[in-house]
């Protein structure tokens, strides 16, 4: 039990100490900052100690901007009476497909196409098919007088029938002449608006005489939507416009966006490296980079990027090197259900900025400091002077083991002090053993072998007296 807690308890350890090791083998190698539509980054450009790559992202996220983005249920109802017959009509039809295609781009928005003549046909319900509503549209063909009001019911009955209720409910309506069922078509209208009194209403008078008793008819029509309602005196010339402004105003659109940058005081901005992912209008001078986009589609995403470039000269003057932010403004100008309305979004992010400072003792040469960026990788050189050899090497008061002539730092996340000592080598002792003489004979009366002359009388004594010590005992 107690070596199984042993082994937990070591598993445990050695995954904190890899978490920690993770942890900090990047450190501060990429700042993110991000809002509800917008994002900023920047990183340290590979092979660079001091210039950042900066990423400025935003989306056309309308509901995120304010705007609604609300699903539409788009009735389109046209004039098929007999006065329409020929060129009036085929223009109409072709229009209308365009129109359709506009609205139904949208993967939120629903079409229905209903004609009204001697009676009104509803051609195709609310769907989502460009297709489908092509294909109904082309069989339309003329008939009879102008009964509006008639269309108007089958406009409320595909509502009630057909409608969605979290969808906008937008009425469109294209005539060439006045409605033949006055009476009718006033109590089909007042039923219409009081089961949907948010309902927008958009009317075309398709070559009607200006002040005419039909073009008064639509006028008052489209006045009953009192918030955008809307009024078109249309020729077959300018049809098209008028369905594109119709499809524009009913939906909600970020017609323009402002993108301005400010380069922090401590870098500049590396020439020739701003670059948009999409179609834009980009300026850069005096420090600011503004990008302007036209026609945003809704949700879609766009991308600035460009280099920054530490001034070490600025940096070095500077009282905050270190205080390095970019901030970010966002203008979008947007559409909302035909209403004109603007939304300002600041964001920021830091380019951080470190100092390695170098020192040496005198008894060598060591590179110069410098300003480099989060994340960066840099290298310390040095040399000792003539007779002299690395003793110490800190960074940060702190001893490094140092192999050759250079100390490397990497995932730079402070400042460094790089401190270098050397010193001359201790001298080497030589020790150099004694010359032997040569053994020869001494000369007879060679004072200098006095020893060896003792030792050799002393020997013979020695067998003289053992000699005689025989001889006198025999």
């Amino acid at each position: 039990m107690k070596a199984k807690r042993k082994f937990k308890g070591l598993s445990l350890s050695f995954i904190f100490i890899f978490s920690l090791i993770l942890m900090n083998a990047n450190v501060g190698a990429v700042s993110i900052s991000t809002n509800e539509t917008a994002t900023i980054s920047t990183s340290v450009v590979d092979g660079t100690d001091d210039e950042y790559l900066v990423t400025v992202g935003f989306d056309g996220k309308l509901e995120e901007i304010g705007a609604s983005n609300q699903k539409l249920d788009v009735v389109l109802l046209l004039d098929n009476s007999g006065s329409m017959s020929g060129t009036p009509l085929a223009t109409a039809k072709d229009n209308s497909k365009t129109f359709a295609s506009e609205i139904l781009a949208n993967p939120n928005n629903n079409v229905s196409v209903i004609c009204f003549g001697s009676n009104a046909t509803n051609y195709i319900h609310l769907n989502n098919s460009v297709t489908d509503t092509h294909a109904a549209i082309d069989t339309i063909s003329t008939n009879g007088l102008t009964y509006l009001g008639s269309g108007i019911d089958e406009v409320k009955n595909e509502f009630d029938t057909n409608g969605r209720s979290d969808a906008k409910k937008v009425l469109v309506v294209l005539a060439d002449g006045d409605t033949s069922d006055v009476a009718g078509y006033n109590a089909s209208t007042a039923a219409l608006l009081s089961a949907y009194p948010g309902l927008t209403i958009k009317t075309i008078g398709y070559e009607i005489y200006a002040g005419s008793s039909a073009e008064t008819t639509l006028v008052n029509l489209a006045a009953q939507d009192t918030s955008s309602g809307k009024y078109y005196n249309a020729s077959t010339d300018d049809l098209s416009t008028v369905f594109t402004d119709i499809a524009t105003a009913i939906q909600s659109s970020v017609p323009e966006v402002n993108v301005d940058i400010v380069v922090p005081e401590n870098f500049t901005l590396v020439e020739d490296s701003v670059e948009a992912t999409t179609a834009a209008s980009i300026t850069s001078a005096d420090g600011k980079i503004s990008a302007n986009y036209l026609n945003v589609a809704p949700n879609s995403s766009h991308t600035i990027q460009f280099r920054i470039k530490i001034d070490q000269t600025k940096a070095t003057a500077s009282e905050s090197y270190t205080a390095n932010n970019i901030p970010v403004t966002y203008t979008y100008d947007y559409v909302d259900n035909g209403q004109p309305k603007q939304k300002t979004s600041e964001l920021s992010v830091d380019a951080p900025i470190y100092q390695i400072t170098t020192k040496s003792d005198g008894n060598g040469i060591i590179s110069s400091g410098r300003f480099v960026g989060r994340g960066a990788s840099h290298t310390v050189s040095f040399s000792a002077n003539e007779g002299y050899e690395l003793v110490s090497l800190k960074d940060n008061d702190i001893a490094q083991s140092v192999d050759g002539d250079a100390y490397a730092l990497t995932g730079i996340a402070n400042d460094h002090k790089v401190e270098v000592s050397f010193e001359k080598p201790a001298p080497v002792k030589t020790i150099t053993a004694p010359t032997a003489k040569p053994s020869t004979a001494p000369a007879t009366g060679d004072a200098t072998n006095i020893g060896l002359w003792i030792a050799v009388v002393g020997i013979s004594s020695m067998v003289f007296v053992s000699f005689f010590k025989r001889k006198s005992s025999r």
